[in-house]
């Protein structure tokens, strides 16, 4: 709880407030990510050419400036599994992805997956593109509850819940629930 990604000179500005990976593997199981501060990206994990595959987690008041106030994954071989995971209260500030961040800067940074299966997303917040995720055309959900988010941020605000671009091989929605959405914008 309340873990900080710090700069070399103490700032609270890094990647990744619990947890920063480039090029690896990453397993979580019922763990809590509360209060967790990522500074640039991922409130509570930042991966770049990584995997994540989690489980039975909160991600619960986290928030990053610019991508992914909990997650953030970025790169072509970046996969994002997340099974019976939660999302509250997690915030962006200038960028996109109020929960989870995986499209950012150029098609060609886009991370290759994003898989839900029986994950909650509640009161998140985003300055920009998607309250809970802003994503490639990457998304796979099944069984998910997409609640009710926070009113965005004193700026603009995109698409209600998720964001999704071009890039790609297709989203898929199963037997999802989308509820109490609004924008300001897109």
């Amino acid at each position: 709880a309340s873990c900080r990604g710090r700069d070399f000179d103490g700032r609270v500005s890094g990647w990744g407030g619990g947890i920063s990976m480039v090029e690896g593997t990453l397993q979580i199981a019922d763990s809590e990510f509360d209060d967790c501060v990522g500074g640039r990206n991922g409130g509570a994990i930042d991966l770049d050419e990584s995997g994540l595959d989690a489980s039975g987690c909160e991600f619960e008041d986290c928030n990053a400036v610019n991508h992914g106030g909990a997650i953030n994954g970025y790169g072509q071989s970046t996969t994002l599994a997340f099974d019976s995971c939660s999302f509250r209260g997690n915030e962006i500030y200038e960028g996109g992805g109020g929960a989870i961040g995986c499209a950012e800067f150029t098609s060609s940074s886009h991370a290759t997956a994003l898989r839900l299966d029986d994950c909650i997303f509640e009161n998140n917040r985003t300055f920009e593109f998607g309250v809970c995720i802003n994503a490639g055309n990457v998304v796979t959900a099944e069984d998910c509850i997409f609640g009710q988010q926070q009113a965005p941020n004193q700026y603009t605000g995109g698409a209600s819940h998720l964001s999704l671009r071009g890039s790609g091989g297709g989203s898929r929605f199963v037997r999802c629930m989308f509820r109490d959405g609004s924008s300001n914008d897109e």
